[in-house]
């Protein structure tokens, strides 16, 4: 039932005090005579009760069953709100996935109605309904957000070269944006993406590593954090946490170090990449590369190639078919006359 004692557990103090200035019919009461209507009793599926949280962000589906009983009514809908009561989503049934939604609290509820219902939009308020309704109690949904964001060298790209054995610093700037976590954490890998470092931050010095290929990766991470050792492999961390693109350093030894060469980066805006995250279908738009001969690569986190193209010219729009791609993290790489610029998505 939609009461004051159900809902002053959840929401915010503004929210309590509209409460008791919104008509009776909120509570289902504008109803003709003799109909009545319930919004019933939800509870969570699995282990019941009406709070939960999910990892919202990292790639993975947050599922959310509920059961429903005791629900009268012509009609009947879900509600999403944020603890503001505004309405985020109006699902026909469950499971709701809220892989994606960032960080927050939402709360669920069942609506059963007779007749007109009036309000019930996306933007929105549960507070603002009308017609012969009522809400169920609501289920609360802490969603812990994360996203470890986009990186890309203080030079632009997203690749380097170093000479790893002259004794010369080879330090070098990383700048992040668009991260999302209460935590966070970098790391270094290499290729297979065993843990080589866990250093505190940029800039990083490899100087004296040897040679080979390694990984940069900001790490974004809720509450609890597995796996996160120097020795153990990426692959198997575990808990709420989201890793960034990776930056590609090459280190070299020897007289490697003198014909070491990699690509400019192109600019960002020459890739246009959407939706992201994305469901079925990936499109790119190419219109601002030069005519040249373009690659693009298909990549999982840890850097395997999974497709490439090769294009004679790289102009207008070019789509890749994720449908039946596992949900998690991927790289786009683009390789354009000479330049190259790897970009992360997400597929849902």
């Amino acid at each position: 039932m939609y009461s004051t004692t159900t809902l002053c557990r959840w929401v915010t103090l503004p929210a309590i005090l509209l409460l008791y200035l919104l008509p009776l019919a909120v509570f289902g009461q504008n109803c003709p005579t003799g109909v009545t209507v319930t919004g019933g009793t939800i509870a969570l599926a699995e282990g019941g009760g009406d709070s939960t949280s999910v990892c919202a962000g990292d790639g993975i589906d947050d599922l959310i069953d509920v059961t429903l009983s005791g629900a009268t009514g012509d009609s009947s809908i879900y509600v999403i709100t944020d603890d503001s009561l505004n309405i985020l989503a109006l699902p026909a049934a469950p499971p709701f996935n809220l892989e994606g939604a960032g960080d927050g609290t939402c709360l669920i509820w069942h609506l059963s109605y007779t007749g007109d219902l009036g309000g019930a939009a996306i933007d929105g308020r549960a507070d603002s309904l009308t017609g012969c309704f009522e809400l169920s109690n609501s289920i609360t949904v802490r969603r812990d957000g994360v996203d470890g964001g986009i990186l890309s060298l203080a030079t632009g790209g997203d690749s380097t070269a170093i000479c790893a054995d002259d004794s010369i610093s080879d330090a070098f700037e990383v700048v992040l944006t668009d991260t999302v976590g209460t935590n966070s954490a970098w790391v270094i890998t290499d290729d297979s993406l065993n843990i080589l470092a866990l250093p505190a931050g940029p800039p990083f010095d490899l100087d004296g590593a040897g040679p080979g290929l390694c990984y940069v990766w900001h790490l974004a991470y809720g509450d609890s954090l597995s796996g996160a050792t120097v020795g153990a492999n990426a692959a198997d961390l575990a808990g709420c946490f989201d890793l960034s693109n990776q930056i590609f350093v090459t280190r070299d030894t020897g007289t490697n170090c003198a014909t070491t060469a990699l690509p400019p980066a192109l600019e960002p805006g020459q890739v246009r990449m959407f939706p992201n995250p994305v469901t079925h279908t990936l499109s790119l738009d190419l219109s601002e590369l030069s005519s040249g001969t373009t690659i693009l690569e298909i990549m999982d986190a840890s850097g395997r190639l999974l497709e490439r193209r090769e294009l004679g010219a790289a102009n207008g729009r070019h789509t890749f078919d994720l449908s039946t791609a596992a949900a998690g993290p991927y790289l786009l790489r683009v390789r354009n006359d000479g330049r190259m610029l790897t970009r992360r998505f997400v597929k849902q």
